[in-house]
Order: C-alpha cells, then sequence, then structure tokens
C-alpha cells in the first residue's frame, strides 16, 4: 500500500482528514490504478461533489535576465508544460432527496404570525447538501495507457519534472471545500534488448594518465 499522510488543509484542521491509499507504490504503463479516498469527518462535510483526478505531465521552467540599455535588468520567465494524462470521475454524489409537500392552512398562516408563536431554530449545515460525520471508504479505479507516458522525474533545482499526481477536491457550489493530492511515481521499462545502441561497442577517445601509466 501507498498512502498520503492524513490532511487537514481547507475548512477546519479539526473537522476532517483525508488520505490517499494506493494499491501499490510504484506503477507502469498499462497497469490498472486502484486506490482508495478515506474520509474521516468529525462534523458534516458540506459539499455536493467529490472527484478523484489523474493527473500527469512534463513541465520545463527556467528564468534568465534580461538588460535592455538605459533600463533595470529584468528577470524573464519561460515554461512549458505537455499533458501525458488527465482523467477525471466522480466518487461521491449528495443524493437528491424529495421533501413530502406540506399543505398550508389558514390556521398554521395565522399561528406563525402571532408574535407568541415558537419557532423551533435549524442549523444551517443541516439544509445544505454533504456528508455525513463518520469514517467514509470512496474507491476509485483508473487504467494507465500503454504508451505516451514517461518515467517520473523530479529533482532540486532541475530545469523541469515529470510528475503523476492523485487529486481529491470536494466541491460545493462550484468551489473547492476540501483537498488533497499524492505524488506517486510511473517507471516506464526499456528492454534493452530492442534498442539498437545496447549491441554497440563502447568508443573510449582520448587518454588518461595514471602514475607513470598511459591509458588510451
Amino acid at each position: 500500500m501507498y498512502r498520503s499522510l492524513p490532511s487537514t488543509n481547507g475548512i477546519s484542521s479539526s473537522s476532517y482528514e483525508i488520505e490517499v491509499i494506493l494499491e501499490k507504490a510504484i506503477y507502469n504503463p498499462g497497469d490498472l490504478l486502484t486506490g482508495e479516498v478515506r474520509l474521516t469527518l468529525y462534523r458534516k462535510l458540506c459539499c455536493e461533489l467529490i472527484t478523484v483526478q489523474l493527473y500527469g505531465s512534463t513541465r520545463v521552467f527556467f528564468t534568465e535576465k534580461v538588460t535592455k540599455p538605459g533600463a533595470l535588468s529584468q528577470t524573464k520567465a519561460y515554461e512549458q508544460e505537455n499533458v501525458l494524462i488527465n482523467l477525471k470521475s466522480d466518487i461521491w454524489k449528495c443524493p437528491e432527496k424529495e421533501e413530502p409537500k406540506r399543505e398550508v392552512s389558514l390556521n398554521d398562516i395565522a399561528r406563525m404570525a402571532s408574535s407568541t408563536a415558537i419557532r423551533m431554530p435549524t442549523s444551517k449545515s443541516e439544509k445544505q447538501p454533504g456528508i455525513g460525520a463518520g469514517v467514509h471508504s470512496l474507491p476509485f479505479v483508473f487504467q494507465l495507457p500503454e504508451s505516451g507516458l514517461h518515467t517520473s522525474f523530479d529533482a532540486r533545482n532541475a530545469a523541469g519534472y515529470i510528475r503523476y499526481y492523485i487529486l481529491i477536491q470536494a466541491l460545493s457550489n462550484g468551489y473547492t471545500v476540501a483537498r488533497k493530492k499524492l505524488l506517486f511515481p510511473i517507471v516506464c521499462h526499456q528492454l534493452l534488448n530492442q534498442d539498437q545502441r545496447s549491441f554497440e561497442s563502447p568508443i573510449l577517445k582520448g587518454s588518461k594518465k595514471v602514475g607513470k601509466y598511459n591509458f588510451h
């Protein structure tokens, strides 16, 4: 199992935790990526939809200083991104509730209009759609393509990277109210017996002196 640390960013640090769990730590092209979103809610999470997204891209970025005569030097940024995979799925939808319609009588209108009428307070969150408090497990599945992917790469101070991640989002009225991202690696195996360069003899050029001997 490969999992993320529980996340508490979003609504409140004490109201929920989100954990993304993958079946494997490393995936290859053509694999079936299966996972689970584990929600630990200490109170109702008001949302209408929870989505899971599989995203992968190659990104190159670097900066250079540009100096013009009579002007201060400026830093110019260059960036290019190539999307390798972008799949999205809904893993939870708030069920639609049909409340029974009740006819209001004249007696009800007169009673509620009275200054002595008692109105029971209702919580705002109770009226909003959402998923209730407790521990919820939401499974998801993605099929990785056989081709078109590259081996993950990420290094400090590098001019680019190749990243894949799972993104979980809880949406309410189109706005994200909770989210969690998990980076995971993909490795593309290279068969050396199908690469013509692997059959070529290495060619060394130049010489190096070690002690009193010269190696060519």
